[in-house]
C-alpha cells in the first residue's frame, strides 16, 4: 500500500442503539460481540499488513481512550486523538484531517468505523486500494454496500454513471445521498440496481478534505487550517473544538460536494 495512506478509526460513540448490551461505560466498540475480540480490535486487525500501525489513528473521547489503548497497544499513543467534547462526525473528521495534513499533506485518509463486522478482509482491502486510487485524483470516494433487505436503519447512496475501474472495482458518480428512509421508500430503494447502503466510510486526501471543508463548512475548514499552522496543536483543539458545529460529516460535507464517487463494495 502507498506510504501516504492513513486510516482514521472513529471510536468515540456511546453505542446507545445497542443498550442495554452497550452502556456508557462499556460502549459497543469495546464489547466482544463476535468471538474473543472487541469490535475495535476487529476494526484494527483488518488493516494489519495493509496500513502500518504508525499510520493508523483513532479518534475517541477522554473517558474511552485508556480502555481503547489497553485493547490495542500496537497503535502509538500519539495516534489517539481525543475529542474534548462530542461534536459529531464532522468535527472528528476535521480534527483527524488536520492532524494528518500537518505531517503529510499528500496523505490519503480512509475514515472508517469501529463498529463494523467484515469477514472478507482481502475484499475490503481491495476496496480500500480502489478508493485510494480515486482519492489520489483529488476526488472523494465512498463505499456503498449492496442492500440485502429494505432497511430503515441505514442511509443510502444513489449512483449515476460509471467513471472507471480501479484495482479491478467499478466506481460510480454519486447522484445523491438518501437519509434513513421510511419503510415504503426503503422497499422502493431495495428494488433499484443503482442503490447501495451508505457504509459511512470516506476516502480522500488530507488536502482535499481541507479544501472541501473550507468551501462547504468554513468553521471546520478554518479549524483544520489553524491546526496545520499551529505549533501547539493541543491548545488550538482545547480552545476551538467545543465551538465547532455539532453535525455529521454527511450533512456538513458529503451531501454538498460536487464530485464524490461510490466504490461499490465487493466484500
Amino acid at each position: 500500500m502507498p506510504d501516504h495512506f492513513f486510516a482514521v478509526i472513529m471510536a468515540g460513540g456511546g453505542g446507545t442503539r445497542l443498550w442495554p448490551v452497550s452502556r456508557h461505560k462499556n460502549p459497543k466498540q469495546l464489547i466482544q460481540l463476535f468471538g474473543d475480540r472487541s469490535l475495535f480490535q476487529i476494526a484494527v486487525s483488518r488493516l494489519e499488513g495493509f496500513i502500518p500501525f504508525e499510520h493508523t489513528y483513532v479518534v475517541t473521547t477522554a473517558e474511552q481512550v485508556e480502555m481503547l489503548r489497553a485493547q490495542e497497544q500496537k497503535i502509538p499513543v500519539r495516534n489517539f486523538l481525543i475529542e474534548p467534547k462530542p461534536r459529531g462526525t464532522a468535527a472528528v473528521v476535521a480534527m483527524a484531517a488536520a492532524a494528518i495534513n500537518k505531517i503529510d499533506p499528500a496523505g490519503v485518509i480512509a475514515v472508517l468505523t469501529a463498529d463494523h463486522l467484515i469477514e472478507n478482509i482481502s475484499g475490503f482491502q481491495q476496496n480500500l486500494s480502489a478508493a485510494c486510487e480515486v482519492a489520489n485524483q483529488g476526488l472523494i470516494a465512498t463505499m456503498g454496500i449492496k442492500p440485502t433487505f429494505p432497511s430503515t436503519g441505514y442511509g443510502y447512496i444513489e449512483s449515476g454513471s460509471e467513471i472507471g475501474v480501479f484495482s479491478g472495482i467499478k466506481a460510480f458518480q454519486v447522484k445523491r445521498f438518501i437519509e434513513k428512509p421510511p419503510e415504503s421508500l426503503a422497499r422502493d430503494l431495495f428494488k433499484q440496481e443503482n442503490i447501495t447502503w451508505n457504509a459511512g466510510m470516506f476516502i480522500w486526501t488530507a488536502e482535499t478534505a481541507r479544501r472541501e471543508l473550507e468551501r462547504h463548512a468554513p468553521v471546520l475548514g478554518d479549524f483544520v487550517t489553524r491546526i496545520a499552522a499551529a505549533e501547539d496543536v493541543t491548545r488550538v483543539v482545547a480552545e476551538r473544538y467545543a465551538a465547532l458545529p455539532q453535525i455529521s460529516i454527511d450533512f456538513a460535507l458529503m451531501e454538498k460536494v460536487e464530485r464524490s464517487y461510490n466504490v461499490e463494495a465487493t466484500f
